[in-house]
């Protein structure tokens, strides 16, 4: 995948790492994934790339989200274990309200940035499948948003999204 910053840099993803290049300084920086290694990329297997309303950089590998910190240069990452509901993240969107959506293996997740929070969706919920494909999402000008999986796609306004909140009694 490839995606042009508004830092005015381009990032490659491989099936062998995450690449930037400067093209005012032609600098050409390569980031991998070292095992042990803290604040490096979780996996070498680069899906997708976007930037946030905040220019932040969320990098979707074989092994969960990837958040880059340019202040730092320190790769920071969620997987299962941190409420993504699968490793392989395939696509990442913002919505005009600041949350991303990630469509993974194993169905699709609403972040809070902010908050670190995800809410997960699948099948059950009306998903297509619980199965994306990898590069298969985008964001119409208009908000909504289509992800592509096994069985079809989806398509939704992030904004229209409304939680349900009425407990039944037990």
């Amino acid at each position: 995948c490839v995606y042009n910053d508004s830092k005015g840099l381009t990032w490659i993803g491989t099936e062998s790492g995450l690449h930037s290049y400067d093209l005012l300084t032609e600098e050409f920086k390569t980031f991998e994934a070292e095992a042990g290694k803290q604040f490096v990329l979780s996996n070498n297997f680069i899906y997708c790339i976007t930037e946030d309303k905040n220019h932040d950089l969320w990098i979707g590998t074989g092994r969960g989200l990837n958040f880059y910190e340019r202040r730092t240069g320190r790769f920071y990452y969620y997987t299962d274990k941190h409420g993504l509901p699968g490793n392989s993240v395939y696509s990442i969107q913002e919505s005009a309200g600041g949350d991303l959506w990630i469509s993974t293996i194993n169905g699709l997740a609403r972040l809070n940035p902010e908050t670190k929070k995800f809410r997960n969706y699948f099948s059950h919920d009306g998903l297509q499948s619980n199965e994306f494909l990898p590069g298969a999402g985008t964001t119409l000008l208009n908000g909504f948003m289509f992800f592509g999986g096994i069985n079809g796609f989806n398509v939704f306004h992030p904004e229209q999204v409304k939680e349900n909140e009425y407990l039944p009694q037990i």
